[in-house]
């Protein structure tokens, strides 16, 4: 069975809600246009339904894994010495001295770049032994991407995911 490429990115509000993407899997030697639906989870994965040109349903799961996800942790500490002495320039100001210390601590995170998807789908109707597999990158942040796709019985598809 040959692999798809699937894209998909998904921007979690909160861990209750749930994005739905559309992708476009289309044969590049015969045209035949398949239609994708993806629901995602609470995490990166979650459930995809597929329908065929002839009416066919496809559904399974597809999983991802994030490809940039980056926290960093850092700190610093110091010490600030000034001393002025105007006096020695024969002005009528007064001396200065100012000590201090300082530190911070710091966290960021950087989230956003690519990521990787697979769905490995079954036909619904009754007999049928059809499956699909797809492998997409994907757009964590903006939600696009595209892939390739193979059906057990040989069939390709380009995919992007809209």
């Amino acid at each position: 069975m040959k692999k798809l490429t699937f894209y998909l990115s998904i921007i979690f509000i909160n861990l209750s809600c749930s994005v739905t993407k559309t992708a476009l899997l289309v044969n590049p030697e015969t045209g035949e246009r398949v239609t994708a639906t993806f629901k995602d989870s609470a995490a990166t994965g979650g459930t995809c339904q597929a329908t065929m040109s002839d009416g066919e349903i496809l559904t399974g799961m597809y999983s991802g894994v994030r490809g940039t996800d980056i926290i960093s942790f850092g700190s610093t500490n110091g010490n600030i010495s000034v001393n002025s002495n105007y006096k020695s320039r024969g002005q009528n100001v007064l001396s200065s001295e100012t000590n201090a210390n300082y530190s911070a601590t710091g966290a960021t995170r950087t989230v956003g770049g690519q990521g990787k998807a697979k769905a490995l789908l079954y036909s619904t109707k009754p007999g049928s032994k059809l499956t699909m597999e797809l492998i997409v990158i994907y757009n964590v942040l903006g939600g696009g991407g595209y892939g390739d796709a193979k059906t057990n019985d040989g069939r390709t598809y380009k995919v992007i995911i809209q």
